[in-house]
């Protein structure tokens, strides 16, 4: 991967764009989560149905706060696990974007622990959802994910081969977490963290 690449990608994305990007799992189809143009395009490409939600990338954890209702649950799987490879699901704030939330108000939170992740967030939240059509194959080399996209995407940062698994999804918004999906950190694990001073 070279500083060109994640240039030409946060260009890409101040400028409404598609992007192909590494985060700590799997490469991710993505765009500035706050262009409603942008991420009405992105799920067209990635054939993905609006109202089922996509799940954001901060820089920071006080953005994803102002994005969502944080809850102690949250807080506590935040201060155990982030940055890593978690999605908090979360009721959305009235500052979250409407076109990147399920149809029943919710928002999945992410904060990766990746370094050229992080460089192209400096252009703002990222949409971050798998590199791949609707029910394709993740792909785990950038060649694959260009092979999905071509020309639809306007930038592609390689970082080598990414195997995932994809991150672990937890919904937060209760007392304690609930696991969605069972990724990297184990239910065991979530529900350690999630019930501590509770």
């Amino acid at each position: 991967m070279v500083d060109e690449e994640i240039q030409a990608a946060r260009e890409a994305l101040r400028a409404g764009e598609l992007v192909v990007y590494p985060t700590d799992t799997l490469y991710g189809l993505g765009c500035l989560a706050d262009r409603e143009a942008a991420v009405r395009r992105l799920l067209s490409v990635a054939d993905r149905p609006p109202g089922k939600g996509l799940s954001v990338i901060f820089a920071r954890l006080e953005r994803a706060r102002a994005w969502s209702t944080w809850t102690d649950a949250a807080q506590r799987l935040a201060e155990a696990f982030l940055p890593g490879s978690l999605t908090l699901i979360l009721e959305a704030s009235p500052r979250s974007p409407r076109t990147i939330l399920a149809d029943e108000g919710t928002i999945g939170i992410r904060h990766v622990d990746r370094e050229a992740t992080m460089e192209l967030l400096e252009a703002g939240p990222i949409v971050a959802t798998s590199a791949n059509p609707a029910g394709r194959d993740p792909p785990t080399t950038i060649e694959e994910a260009r092979a999905y996209f071509g020309d639809e995407v306007a930038a592609y940062v390689d970082a080598g081969r990414l195997d995932g698994p994809s991150s672990t999804v937890v919904d937060a918004r209760g007392e304690r977490g609930t696991v969605i999906r069972e990724g990297p950190i184990s239910e065991d694990q979530i529900q350690e963290a999630s019930s501590r001073g509770s």
